[in-house]
């Protein structure tokens, strides 16, 4: 496209891009000032740098979450390496599939988040037929990550614990949620 005069904004290393993120953090206070907590799927990161800095700028006492899976779990590695980790992505996730993280949005990391919470593809998927079970809500396996990110860390949170999850993306099809239900039934 760049060839053809566009312009190409890479939404994982883009400034302004994460800052219109915040704008949802903005929103989310919001709706529900007692917010303690919140858990944002991690792809390449701005999403999380942009709603992490909103969120603690107005509440800093809130727990930021970060959510990838084992096989893109780009953020989670770049945490504990302390600088930007190249990863050979296996996540059947795409919309996580960032192989490496940006420093600006690592900076933001190390600042803001509490941790990284990894689930594997098969809990992402369970996750996402939950919302549609459940919440009846058609949702992308990003977001279906959250719901056993979420499980896995609220018993670890005080009692009173108001929790909030990002749920965002809308890259699935009906043949997309069939097959990850058959792929999820032979896991």
């Amino acid at each position: 496209m760049a060839e053809e005069g566009y312009v190409v904004i890479d939404d994982c290393n883009d400034s302004l891009i994460a800052e219109g993120h915040g704008t949802l953090a903005l929103e989310f206070i919001a709706d529900c000032p007692e917010l303690t907590d919140v858990f944002i799927a991690v792809g390449g990161g701005g999403m999380l740098a942009g709603a992490a800095t909103a969120l603690k700028a107005i509440k800093p006492d809130i727990r930021i979450w970060g959510v990838e899976t084992a096989g893109a779990s780009s953020m989670h590695q770049a945490l504990r390496a302390g600088k930007p980790v190249n990863i050979d992505v296996t996540s059947i996730i795409s919309t996580l599939g960032v192989p490496l993280i940006d420093e600006m949005m690592l900076a933001h990391a190390q600042a803001y988040a509490e941790d990284i919470v990894v689930v594997s593809d098969k809990e992402a998927i369970d996750g996402m037929l939950a919302f549609g079970e459940q919440a009846k809500l058609w949702v992308e396996l990003a977001s279906g990550a959250l719901i056993p990110a979420v499980i896995a860390t609220a018993p670890k949170l005080p009692s009173d614990a108001v929790i909030g999850i990002v749920v965002c993306g809308g890259n699935i099809s009906h043949r997309d949620m069939a097959k990850w239900v058959a792929y999820s039934q032979e896991l």
